[in-house]
């Protein structure tokens, strides 16, 4: 649910925070997460960079994380070029979710010079690029050479690349006419919210799906695949939802299951297509309602974990405790003719 309409949300809130921050700590707990933790004109933060395939984001955290023993070599390289730097700019790149962030350091010859910190939030080809003045990559979270992708290689000493195009609606310039005309090629028949994210960069299935959801319902239209009279009104209501975005009134929330006690997903727009089958909580920002959402569902995690290992502990003592007990029993059974053998034995030696 991380689409570009949630990282907008999260870059409006960081912008007044983090500009003209000092960057006092630089942290690597994990492989592909990278933590700084900032000096604020308002205070301290700690901006959170997660490059993880089944969880990559960019906000704000509160959640302290064990560190290694032996920092990282892209941590030590971060630490060596950017500690003591400032915050020039935050720039998101296009409507793709990836972010710059423009960092002003001293060289090795106390000249300063510019660093870009490029944080993609694409899935599975998220990634953590750190360039030097010239936009040349220094280093990476992940290098992708020829064997990974032919179209976009991330090594050192190559000139940083923006991902490659789409042919999918930007919605920063479509207009309501524009997703029409995109969402009328879309074949008859073909699910609604399918169409929908074929159709318009950086949208979510959740946000695609509550789009036609809300016209449905005013509509009193049958939910599900996309027919001509759906298309008219999905089209202005991506538009009114990006024009919400721009104008960056977001009502962040996040959905959990109907017992209130599993995080399902989160979304910067109140979420109605639920009904009474999820309950949903709105928070104030969208950095709360990403970190309760994350904090939630990594302990939901490491408690499943947890009672995974103690229940497989538990059921290999009840296996081992059965197999005593079945060779007990079958020794049970061959000596139930004991004391009667005994007799018979007594006698025989007595006489």
């Amino acid at each position: 649910a991380f689409d570009a309409f949630f990282l907008s949300a999260v870059l409006g809130e960081a912008r007044t925070k983090i500009l003209d921050a000092r960057v006092d700590k630089i942290h690597q707990p994990s492989r592909d997460t990278v933590i700084f933790h900032l000096r604020c004109p308002g205070g301290r933060e700690k901006l959170l960079f997660a490059a993880n395939p089944t969880a990559p984001r960019l906000h704000f955290t509160e959640q302290s994380m064990e560190n290694p023993a032996q920092p990282p070599m892209f941590c030590m390289l971060l630490r060596k070029h950017l500690t003591g730097g400032r915050i020039e700019s935050v720039v998101r790149l296009g409507f793709e979710r990836a972010v710059d962030i423009e960092i002003s350091s001293r060289n090795e010859l106390g000249d300063i010079i510019s660093r870009h910190l490029i944080c993609e939030v694409m899935g599975r080809n998220s990634n953590i690029i750190f360039l030097d003045e010239n936009r040349r990559i220094i280093d990476s979270v992940k290098h992708i050479d020829l064997t990974v992708s032919s179209v976009r290689n991330i090594l050192p000493g190559l000139l940083y690349m923006m991902p490659p195009d789409t042919e999918r609606l930007n919605p920063e310039t479509a207009l309501a006419e524009d997703y029409l005309k995109a969402l009328e090629k879309a074949p008859e028949g073909r699910e609604a919210d399918r169409a929908i994210t074929d159709s318009v960069m950086g949208i979510s299935p959740l946000l695609a799906g509550e789009c036609v959801y809300r016209v449905c319902k005013t509509r009193n239209l049958f939910i599900g695949e996309l027919t001509f009279s759906q298309k008219e009104g999905i089209a202005q209501e991506l538009s009114d939802l990006f024009g919400k975005a721009s104008r960056l009134e977001f009502s962040p929330c996040v959905i959990y299951s109907s017992d209130g006690k599993k995080t399902v997903d989160f979304a910067p727009f109140d979420i109605k297509q639920y009904e009474e089958g999820m309950k949903v909580r709105s928070f104030t920002s969208m950095n709360s309602a990403a970190c309760e959402f994350y904090f939630t569902r990594d302990l939901q995690s490491r408690m499943n974990d947890r009672s995974a290992a103690i229940t497989k502990t538990i059921a290999n003592n009840i296996r081992r405790a059965q197999k005593k007990l079945d060779i007990l029993q079958g020794e049970l059974k061959e000596a139930e003719e004991r004391e009667k053998l005994k007799i018979a034995g007594d006698l025989i030696t007595a006489n």
